[in-house]
């Protein structure tokens, strides 16, 4: 079992949105409808520039979630093109989807599973096709299912360094995340024998990393577990 993490540039309707809103976007597609997540609340004028953009204008529903309602899904009847569309490519090639599929600074960016070799190359193939792209990263993931459950979190310890791991663990360790905080951030650049600002970076580094991995997430759980107001 392989996965292959990937970007593209290409004409494409939410990377158009994600330059609009300079923010990132998240997007869950079941191949019938889709749940576009978008991190900010919208205004009337942003709500129509997101509705230009969808085919069926029927299909669409809009709700706010979190805590202030500083977040917009849009749920909508899939556009992806059997044909044109890179999903549906991946799929028929034998390739599974990791989702969502993140929409930032331009880019696509897929995290793809193949089941063996044959299936990588097929895949890899039909990247290849493709104008603009680039290979982040293949991963074996050997045969054991189990290890592929973990991936998430294997993914989120991969991408801190060392140091930035190292002060995240002395920070928590020392309650600088309790309430109130037992250390400050002076007491543990002392302990390394660093400035207050170097230890800071690493400390915001490390956070950064860690939150970047699971917002999508987070997100997505937030659809089903807040209090919605629905918009349209």
């Amino acid at each position: 079992m392989y996965e292959i993490k990937l970007k593209i540039k290409h004409e494409c309707p939410y990377l158009d949105l994600a330059s609009y809103f300079d923010i990132n976007l998240y997007l869950y597609c079941s191949d019938f409808f889709d749940l576009l997540i978008i991190p900010k609340s919208l205004d009337n004028d942003e709500i129509k520039q997101v509705m230009s953009i969808i085919k069926n204008k029927e299909s669409i529903e809009i709700t706010k979630g979190g805590l202030n309602g500083n977040t917009t899904y849009i749920h909508f009847e899939c556009m992806c093109d059997p044909i044109e569309s890179v999903s549906p490519n991946i799929q028929k090639l034998g390739g599974l989807l990791e989702l969502p599929v993140l929409y930032k600074n331009g880019w696509e960016y897929y995290k793809i599973i193949c089941i063996n070799k044959k299936t990588q190359s097929s895949v890899l193939e039909y990247i290849q096709s493709i104008e603009d792209y680039k290979i982040l990263s293949i991963v074996d993931l050997g045969r054991d299912v189990y290890k592929y459950q973990f991936l998430t979190t294997q993914e989120l310890l991969n991408n801190l360094t060392d140091k930035q791991m190292d002060v995240l663990i002395s920070a928590f360790d020392k309650g600088y995340y309790q309430i109130p905080r037992s250390t400050k951030t002076e007491e543990l650049a002392q302990s390394y024998d660093i400035s207050r600002p170097a230890l800071e970076k690493s400390l915001r580094k490390a956070e950064n990393t860690i939150m970047s991995s699971i917002i999508p997430y987070l997100l997505f759980h937030q659809r089903y577990n807040a209090s919605f107001k629905e918009i349209r």
